[in-house]
């Protein structure tokens, strides 16, 4: 028995992984991961324990453009086709090596028609003629006594099952990219909407210092200042006008469109999502049957458990069966008569007594192959943890930093008001007034970043969650 033991702490929880595995003698399930793990995560109003989630997540946004974008994602996306595509060459695999347990049977039917030297017959002049015809019905079956054929095609149907559990995987990472890319199109599309009412605002501005200026009761840098504010903000806006370019491309690919396709339809702004909601997380122990991922994993050291046991195997004889049956005349009526049947039985056994270390090796190999495996199980799990404790830290931070950017922007907003008007009466220099402008501008913008932020922190917790369909692959 070889057992692996490593400890992981992390935010005040230790993680215990033992992985004991089998022994390979006719045993193909190796005893599988003991888990130390917290009971649950962190308590949080916005943190719900219950059962893993199965909902289409992003539903919950009321987009139905998100909705329609995803569904036909489904349909198009590259990847979820390719995924589609391994899934069908690991079913055909699978069935041709289970194939190797039954025999093979050939059909040969024929004429045959031979010419003998007249030199080497009883006439030493004439040549013989001959001919007949002939059918045989041919077997030849390798009886799996030690289980090496079954072994190996229970190995290639849980390399199909983690092809599946590939695909969902890919699934769920597909909704996750394009739930990202619509989110941060979004926020860019807001931010050009801020920058733009900033610019209007700014323009008034610099009207009042304008016509104050003409009237002699502001210099000429009060003008100047508004100028550089209002060109400045200008400037600033194309940023965020490439971002809403970029981010429409990148949802093109991830349809596997062209961007002229779904630009009309993206470039409207659409409804925000409600972000600050309750999360239903699931506890550790339900997490590691929930991730796709996980599950890919899992069989993956399936399969290579029932390749070391195939290659256990392969130190036993092999047993194969041999035979045929037939008719075989000269004569076409006499071809189907009992003197006719021919049939032969070869029953051997092979056994390979020394091939230069070759089967030492295999096992040597095979048993790097399973450790290699459960080595990546462990990982992957410990990954799956440390996601959505990060993920659940950043939806919660996230919230936290939005609702202190609301007040933000509320009191720059007073700020800039009350400045403005002390301008007006001249009773304030300009200065605060363009202090005032871009300390608004500068929240507000942080404030629709946050937001989007928040959104982005909570498809990030549903895709660590390994939410977005429901993966019962068995």
């Amino acid at each position: 028995m070889i057992s692996l033991i490593q400890i992981f702490k992390r935010t005040g929880f230790t993680f215990l992984l033992v992985f004991g595995f089998f022994q390979a003698t006719g045993q193909t399930n190796p005893k599988w991961l003991e888990l130390k793990m917290p009971d649950s995560y962190t308590a949080d109003s916005l943190i719900e324990q219950k059962l893993p989630i199965e909902e289409q997540w992003w539903t919950t946004f009321n987009d139905p453009l998100l909705d329609s974008l995803i569904n036909e994602a489904v349909k198009t996306n590259w990847n979820i086709l390719i995924a589609q595509n391994r899934i069908a060459q690991a079913r055909a695999t699978m069935i041709s090596a289970y194939g190797g347990l039954l025999p093979s049977f050939d059909l040969a039917a024929g004429w045959t028609r031979t010419r003998e030297s007249g030199y080497t017959g009883v006439s030493k002049t004439d040549p013989r003629y001959s001919s007949y015809y002939s059918g045989t019905v041919s077997m030849n079956w390798e009886i799996d006594v030690f289980g090496t054929i079954w072994q190996k095609a229970r190995a290639e149907k849980q390399l199909y099952k983690a092809s599946k559990a590939e695909y969902y995987a890919t699934m769920v990472s597909m909704a996750a990219s394009i739930g990202t890319a619509y989110i941060n199109l979004r926020t860019a599309q807001r931010q050009v909407d801020v920058m733009s009412r900033n610019i209007v605002s700014q323009q008034e501005v610099l009207r009042i210092t304008e016509a104050r200026y003409e009237a002699g009761l502001a210099s000429k840098l009060d003008v100047t200042q508004a100028k550089s504010t209002y060109y400045n903000t200008k400037a600033a806006i194309t940023t965020y006008e490439t971002a809403v370019t970029t981010y429409i491309n990148a949802l093109a690919v991830l349809l596997g469109q062209i961007p002229s396709e779904i630009t009309p339809v993206l470039s409207s702004t659409s409804i925000w999502p409600d972000a600050q909601r309750i999360v239903p997380v699931s506890v550790p122990a339900a997490l590691i049957r929930q991730r796709p991922d996980i599950r890919q994993v899992e069989y993956q050291v399936q399969a290579q458990a029932n390749l070391l046991g195939a290659s256990r195997a392969d130190w036993f004889p092999s047993f194969f069966l041999s035979g045929q049956i037939g008719v075989a005349s000269h004569d076409m009526n006499h071809l189907f008569k009992n003197p006719s049947m021919t049939w032969e039985i070869a029953p051997v056994m092979k056994w390979t007594i020394f091939n230069g270390g070759q089967r030492a090796m295999a096992v040597t190999s095979a048993k790097a192959e399973l450790e290699s495996a459960i080595n990546n199980y462990n990982l992957t799990v410990l990954t799956a943890l440390q996601e959505v404790d990060n993920a659940i830290t950043s939806y919660k931070n996230s919230i936290k930093q939005q609702v202190e950017l609301r007040s933000a922007v509320i009191e720059a907003q007073n700020s800039l008001d009350l400045s403005v008007e002390l301008y007006k009466m001249g009773l304030s220099a300009f200065i605060n007034v363009v202090n005032s402008q871009q300390s608004l501008l500068s929240y507000q913008t942080s404030l629709v970043a946050s937001e989007g932020n928040v959104l982005l922190d909570l498809i990030q917790l549903y895709q660590a969650l390994g939410g977005g369909w429901d993966m019962s692959l068995e």
